[in-house]
């Protein structure tokens, strides 16, 4: 929610109107009109721009190679989850890598493709 609107939501309810008459004129949650109000009252509004750290999306480094290995290792001893990308997920993160799920099934959807399997 952008800072004119919070601040146009904590106007409109100084004026002495209620938490539901405020949230039918800005056709908003009654919720959302209560949060903003508690937050100004314990001058804690949000700030208006908030940055999202998101992890790499392109394996790079020592969590390529160690995918690539457990993939290679997989496929020498014909495992059963050699197909299984939650079992390699698991084995990444057991590993003490950070890295989604999604990403993981992506590389090793490029590492079949390369190695035709």
């Amino acid at each position: 929610m952008h800072e004119n609107e919070i601040l146009h939501i904590l106007w409109r309810y100084r004026w002495c109107v209620s938490f539901s008459q405020v949230a039918r004129e800005l056709n908003i949650s009654r919720n959302t009109v209560r949060k903003y109000v508690r937050l100004a009252e314990c001058d804690r509004i949000p700030p208006q721009q908030r940055t999202i750290v998101q992890p790499p999306r392109v394996m790079k480094g020592a969590l390529k190679e160690k995918l690539h290995e457990i993939l290679t290792d997989m496929q020498r001893s014909g495992c059963a989850n050699a197909r299984s990308g939650a079992e390699v997920y698991r084995l990444i993160r057991k590993g003490g890598f950070e890295v989604s799920y999604s990403t993981v099934k992506r590389e090793i959807s490029n590492w079949k493709r390369e190695n035709q399997v």
